[in-house]
């Protein structure tokens, strides 16, 4: 499975290949046609998909997210918003159990999401806040301009006894219960 934006036809979509010979078996997506920001060298798509051998889910940044079967059926589509950061988005979608993650930025709106992975409806949402930067200590030092985002995928991790969805953020990380979205820890 792969993900692919034909940016002249402001297609966005997944297509699927055989991995005996290199043929395309099929392909579906969306138009959007909606003015979207990224990088010259970060295409719209560039996440990468999710599947669970069942579904398969792709992320397309502004034109939203969506899952499809082994056929290539769309299962279902969300729209959540624009991705408005001048580099683009490039977080993976994440599967496990009966949920699908997806941290939906950076830039204004940006969010992390609990999707029921069968449906598409939110089970929880986190409102990521704006990030109140101090001087600049990656590569961009000396340059307080502000624009600042993260780009990560969450990743499940086995605390103890417990299960934790660790997402790095521009500021901090962050740990949630996979199963509400309420915050375990903060560093």
């Amino acid at each position: 499975f792969v993900t692919q934006p034909v940016t002249p036809e402001k297609w966005r979509g997944l297509m699927c290949f055989d991995l005996k010979d290199g043929k395309l078996l099929w392909k579906n997506g969306l138009v959007y046609d909606k003015p979207e920001t990224t990088h010259n060298t970060n295409p719209y798509c560039s996440p990468s998909p999710a599947t669970d051998g069942k579904i398969v889910v792709a992320a397309y940044g502004s034109a939203g997210v969506a899952a499809y079967d082994f056929e290539g059926k769309q299962l279902w589509h969300r729209d959540i918003g624009p991705v408005a950061h001048e580099w683009g988005t490039s977080s993976s979608p994440v599967l496990h159990g009966d949920l699908c993650f997806l941290y939906h930025g950076p830039g204004k709106g940006a969010a992390l999401y609990a999707f029921n992975k069968e449906t598409g409806e939110t089970v929880w949402k986190w409102d990521e806040p704006k990030w109140v930067t101090g001087p600049r200590t990656d590569g961009f030092a000396g340059k307080d301009d502000g624009i600042i985002g993260s780009f990560s995928t969450p990743i499940l991790v086995k605390s103890g006894e417990r299960e934790e969805l660790v997402m790095s953020f521009p500021m901090e990380m962050k740990a949630f219960d996979p199963q509400s979205g309420e915050v375990l820890w903060t560093c």
